[in-house]
């Protein structure tokens, strides 16, 4: 494209010499000019035209730069999630292996396989704070809380109650309560988590997972009572 402008600057500077002769009624200094604005025009054309493709090529190569930032963004959030279901993964491996190695009779190992469950839920959760708590609908009390290492009781009765025996979730504020799916001699697991993600809500297999962690927990605490 500027070699045309270059070939259309160069018959504008020798055209007073190829004009050399008047037509009629035309002095040649008139055709001179007017021939030098018509290569002017050109020229402005042939400029203006090569901006507008230059501007398309750079808009273009801007939304390819997009895409390609998309890409590279979509292949590390992916990444990112199979990192953490493979971590999900393995803490659940770790508490179903827990089930197998320890054995129930012993009141230490008992204790240990409820903190792991509140910890679990806490992690998948991403909550500030996790209980477990089982309920005796019987006498209308918590007969066990177990809550994750640096936290506090998230145990309250009026929030467990409000809860009927067919409700397996429920949301309060910042707070999620899983319920587990049966009442076992009047009594009822739960597990609480406080401050989480609500991303991490919205995930249908994390919910599912929290339900199994309750109902394992309260089949536990079932056989530990019942020996």
């Amino acid at each position: 494209m500027y070699w045309l402008l270059l070939i259309t600057f160069m018959i504008a500077v020798i055209l007073p010499e190829i004009v050399t002769g008047n037509l009629p009624f035309i002095r040649s200094e008139v055709i001179e000019s007017i021939g030098i604005l018509i290569l002017g025009i050109f020229a402005l054309i042939i400029f203006v035209r090569n901006e507008k493709k230059i501007k398309a090529e750079r808009l273009e190569n801007i939304k390819y730069r997009k895409q390609l930032d998309q890409s590279i963004k979509d292949l590390a959030d992916s990444y990112s999630y199979i990192g953490e279901v493979n971590r999900k993964m393995d803490i659940l491996m770790n508490v179903a292996l827990g089930f197998a190695d320890r054995s129930l009779g012993d009141k230490s190992a008992e204790e240990e396989i409820y903190s792991s469950i509140a910890n679990t839920a806490k992690f998948i959760m991403k909550g500030d704070n996790a209980s477990l708590i089982f309920y005796d609908y019987s006498q209308n009390r918590i007969c066990k809380e177990k809550f994750t290492s640096g936290g506090n009781s998230l145990s309250n009765r009026s929030e467990l109650t409000s809860m009927k025996k067919d409700e397996t979730l429920k949301k309060i504020k910042d707070r999620i309560i899983i319920a587990s799916s049966h009442v076992v001699k009047n009594i009822r697991s739960f597990i609480i988590v406080d401050g989480y993600l609500e991303d991490e809500e919205r995930s249908v297999s994390n919910i599912e997972i929290l339900k199994v962690l309750a109902s394992q927990s309260l089949f536990i605490y079932s056989y530990v009572a019942k020996r």
